[in-house]
Parts: structure tokens; C-alpha cells; sequence
């Protein structure tokens, strides 16, 4: 028997076809002739810029369109954080896209309520019923009116403020962001002069600036390589090339903590006991900047030494704490 002339790339092309056909042998008589000369129409695809919406960062992406229907959902590499990745929840776009148990059409509870029982209306009922409702609670008290909205991953939620500005009154409650988003974004610039400081929300501004990296970086609790992998685990590890130390503070074995250089499994609920420790070190120790922590940053664009919120400090010995 003479030796065998099978390559490696013949050999997988060979059981790719055979593995074709048998998938699709047994729905062969299902396909559908098409028309030659339609068929170019039929394969023309347009793709188009776009940002998921599925949570706060809005990746950029590229959104594949063919016939008047989306296709594909793919990263989009002029996104400046993102850089084209993509989580599988922006992937997955498409499904929640053409979801057969999606909302189609506007609903209107047909029984009692608790019963699920719903008839279908026009969008212009649905309006004017909604408008209505709203005049007529405007007419006794603007704020009697409480509305919410989606999670604190919902891009949308400052819309809620506009909203009641816009009716003179009212309030709203969001499951997500006013009690976790908020308070820190809030915070934050009060007690040290810098944005949020959660990698989730890719308002981290500084670990995107690569001219400068910092000596070592604090992750509190949050995985961003598996929490934020388009944006913020991408630069993080980015930064980790360039040689900046990561100390992580979490009791889960997390992949952030696999690559850190110290990992801190500490105890549930012990976090304030150690970060007090931390801070007493700190400052008996006088491993601060006194002026900084006294003065605050200052606009550098005012021949006035004035704190300024939107600086933030450029040099690269700083060490960063992250919470979730």
C-alpha cells in the first residue's frame, strides 16, 4: 500500500464537507430555488454603525442588515474603549431583537388585576389613555406622580429626571442605579475629586489613558474580566503589560485575581476593618499627598486654585481603589 498523500488542511476540508452534507441533508427538500437574477438583491448587505444598548457602556458596534433584517451583530473597532469587543450579551442582540414573546404591540389589562388577562389596543389608545391619566393626576398634584424605569444597566435612566422636570413634579425610583450607581457617582467627587470609580460602568476614564500608567492598581471587589470584558477588562490587562502591578481584594479566586501579584481573599463583611487598617497605615506612615487630599485638585484652566471635579491626577504612582 503506497503511503498516504492526505494533508492536514485536505483532511478538514474533507470531514468540514461531509459534515455539511449530513447536517443538512435531511432538510435538502426544504430549501427554496432562487431566481439567478435575484439573488444578487437577495445577498446585498449593508452594515451599519451603531452602539448596543444593553447595558451603560453602549459598545460600539457594527450592525449587518440584509433584506431590512439584522443579521449579524458584531464589535465595531473605531469605538475608542471598546475597541471592537463585544460581550455575549451584545452579541446575543439579535435574539432578544426578533423574540417571538417580545412586546409587538401595545397591551391593556382586560380583567382584574392579577388575573393576566390583556387585550390588544392601538398605539393611539394607548397614548391618549396614558396622557389622559397624566393630566389628570397633573390637575390635583404634579407629585403624586412616581414612574421607574429598567436597572442601573438601563443607558436611559437620567431620562427619568428630564421627564418630571418637564411635568413640574413628581419622583422615581430605579432598582439599579439610585441605590448603587448614584450615590457613588455622587460621592466620589465630594470626598476626593474624582469620577465613579467602578470599572463596570467604563466611567474610569484614566485606566483608558495609556500615556501614563500607574504603579499599582487597587480592584475592590470587581472582576472586570469577567463583569466588563469589551472595555474596562480589555484595558486593565492592557495596563498589566505595561508593567502596572494589580493587588485584588475579593474571596473568589476571580481570573483578575489569577493574574494579580497579591490577592487578598479576605472574609466577607470584613472589608471596612481592612480598609480602615489600610488608611491608618497610610497615614501614619505619611504615604499621601497632603495637599491633594487637603486642597483637592485644581482647574487647571483658571489662574485660580480652585477644586475641580473634572481633574483627575496625572501622575503615575497613584494607587486606586475599585468597589461594585
Amino acid at each position: 500500500m503506497g503511503q498516504s498523500t492526505l494533508t492536514r488542511r485536505g483532511f478538514l476540508k474533507a470531514t468540514g464537507a461531509l459534515a455539511t452534507a449530513c447536517a443538512v441533508g435531511g432538510y435538502a427538500s426544504s430549501f427554496v430555488k432562487v431566481d439567478p437574477a435575484k439573488a444578487a438583491d437577495l445577498e446585498e448587505e449593508t452594515i451599519v454603525h451603531s452602539s448596543c444598548r444593553a447595558c451603560i457602556s453602549n459598545c460600539g458596534v457594527l450592525v449587518h442588515v440584509r433584506n431590512g433584517r439584522v443579521t449579524k451583530v458584531e464589535g465595531d473597532e473605531i469605538d475608542p474603549m471598546s475597541k471592537g469587543r463585544i460581550c455575549p450579551k451584545g452579541l446575543a442582540a439579535i435574539q432578544a431583537l426578533y423574540n417571538p414573546n417580545r412586546m409587538k404591540y401595545p397591551m391593556k389589562r382586560a380583567g382584574e388585576r392579577g388575573e393576566n388577562k390583556w387585550e390588544r389596543i392601538s398605539w393611539q389608545e394607548a397614548i391618549d389613555t396614558i396622557a389622559d391619566n397624566l393630566m389628570e393626576i397633573y390637575a390635583k398634584d404634579p407629585m403624586k406622580l412616581v414612574i421607574s424605569t429598567g436597572g442601573g444597566g438601563n443607558p436611559q435612566f437620567f431620562g427619568l429626571v428630564r421627564f418630571l422636570q418637564a411635568f413640574d413634579g413628581g419622583n422615581f425610583f430605579e432598582p439599579g442605579c439610585a441605590q448603587c450607581y448614584l450615590p457613588r457617582m455622587c460621592t466620589q467627587p465630594i470626598l476626593n475629586g474624582c469620577n465613579d470609580t467602578s470599572i463596570a460602568d467604563s466611567t474610569v476614564g484614566e485606566i483608558y489613558y495609556t500615556k501614563t500608567v500607574p504603579n499599582c492598581l487597587v480592584m475592590w471587589g470587581t472582576d472586570p474580566s469577567q463583569s466588563h470584558i469589551p472595555s474596562g477588562g480589555r484595558a486593565v490587562n492592557d495596563l498589566r503589560m505595561k508593567g502596572m502591578k494589580t493587588v485584588v481584594v475579593d474571596p473568589r479566586f476571580t481570573p483578575d485575581a489569577a493574574k494579580a501579584d497579591v490577592w487578598l481573599p479576605i472574609r466577607p463583611g470584613t472589608d471596612v476593618a481592612m480598609m480602615n487598617g489600610w488608611i491608618k497605615y497610610i497615614i501614619d506612615n505619611n504615604l499621601y499627598d497632603r495637599d491633594w487630599c487637603l486642597n483637592g485638585p485644581t482647574c487647571r484652566s483658571s489662574s485660580m486654585k480652585k477644586p475641580c471635579c473634572s481633574t483627575m491626577p496625572t501622575s503615575s504612582a497613584w494607587v486606586t481603589m475599585r468597589t461594585t
